[in-house]
């Protein structure tokens, strides 16, 4: 209600939920979803995605809770690339390893942050110019910087990009939308004069935030997005 009233504000709980559980279903088994992945997944922005895999250069990728983000990590790595995730550990062992065999089968290779060798791997796949990809729109308990989202500074999680940055690669912001049952359009756009790593989150916030004013429904909006009281001090944290 704070954020998007005019767009329906709590009355698009529903409708998020609904999104949520057909992502988590789909996720499964994304085997048919790839079979037919030229009728059922769109990119606008193909060419610029096989310019990238020609130069074979290092790229971070970075995405959001927005729709199927495992179909966009599988959809990646279907066009060529060698494709790193990064995420937070889950609470539940079980379903960690689940959800570290199903990527896995689909040629995804998850580094999860507690993982004392992950940063060892980040930095060798980078120098192996493969795609390093995250998703940088929660809160979370890593180093961060206070970057503006639809008005409210909110912790954005900023090592990813510092280390990018240290290797040159290209660093892009890549989305997939819903638009109808099993049908999807992945978008990919490059951060142009990626000058320091504030720069890089102002501009994936601000084209999230408007995917998100577009598809207000595919957000994951029930994370405590601005939990932080003091997001000025994010960067005291540490990962």
């Amino acid at each position: 209600d704070l954020f998007i009233p005019e767009l329906g504000g709590r009355r698009l709980l529903g409708s998020v939920y609904a999104g949520f559980g057909q992502t988590l279903l789909e996720s499964l088994n994304l085997s048919p979803l790839l079979r037919e992945s030229e009728r059922r997944i769109a990119c606008p922005d193909l060419m610029l995605v096989q310019s990238l895999r020609a130069r074979g250069c290092p790229i971070l990728a970075l995405t959001a809770h927005l729709a199927n983000w495992d179909l966009l990590a599988a959809w990646t790595v279907a066009q060529g690339f060698s494709l790193v995730t990064v995420g937070r550990e889950a609470q539940n062992a079980a379903f960690q390893s689940a959800l570290t065999n199903i990527r896995a089968g689909n040629g995804v290779h998850t580094v999860w942050r507690g993982d004392r060798t992950g940063l060892r791997e980040l930095v060798s796949h980078f120098r192996r110019s493969g795609v390093v990809a995250a998703l940088i729109d929660q809160d979370t308990s890593v180093v961060s910087q206070a970057i503006p989202f639809f008005g409210v500074p909110v912790r954005t999680p900023s090592s990813l990009v510092e280390l990018a940055l240290k290797f040159k690669a290209v660093i892009v912001t890549a989305f997939v939308l819903r638009d109808a049952f099993q049908h999807y359009t992945v978008r990919v756009q490059v951060i142009d004069n990626p000058v320091d790593t504030a720069r890089v989150l102002e501009v994936y916030n601000q084209r999230l935030e408007a995917l998100i004013r577009s598809y207000p429904e595919q957000w994951v909006w029930v994370h405590k997005r601005w939990r932080s009281d003091d997001p000025q001090h994010a960067d005291d944290d540490h990962a």
